[in-house]
């Protein structure tokens, strides 16, 4: 079973679940309004109003940009994915998403990196968690440690 390797995990789903349980009730309350009105929306065969296909549309490009980026090996697709404009928003999922679990993505890599003997360890994040600011690699180089792309 898992080829003998050891699986842990740095967040739960438990964890996860709760990111979103977290939120106000406000914020809930719209999100799932808005989820419910484009889902409406979509089974009535309504076309979406302009600033949602606008929304959709940009969504598309940049998910797209994004592979692009990751087949090119851009390490920093900062002008694909603009993390800074997300965490200085006052959106209340993007501070729960990103301002307060990135450290602790941090801190439990630099754990496995102190992990004494000889070890080999895979840690499976979001491309978000990686990129600044504030991402893992740069946390990482701010603890000391050398942080280099694999070719």
């Amino acid at each position: 079973m898992n080829a003998g390797k050891t699986i842990d995990s740095v967040e739960t789903y438990a964890f996860q679940g709760g990111i979103f349980d977290g939120l106000s009730a406000e914020y809930q309350e719209a999100y799932l309004d808005a989820s419910l009105a484009g889902y409406e929306g979509m089974l009535k065969g309504e076309a979406a109003d302009e600033a949602a296909q606008a929304l959709a549309q940009a969504q598309q490009e940049q998910i797209a940009a994004m592979f692009d980026a990751w087949k090119n090996r851009d390490r920093c697709p900062g002008g694909v994915y603009d993390k800074e404009a997300i965490l200085n928003s006052d959106d209340e999922l993007n501070s729960k998403l990103f301002t307060e679990r990135d450290p602790g993505m941090i801190a439990a890599a630099a754990e496995y990196l102190e992990t004494e003997g000889e070890n080999t360890f895979f840690l499976a994040v979001g491309a978000g968690h990686m990129v600044d600011p504030g991402g893992i690699v740069s946390g990482l180089k701010e603890l000391g440690y050398t942080v280099e792309l694999v070719p």
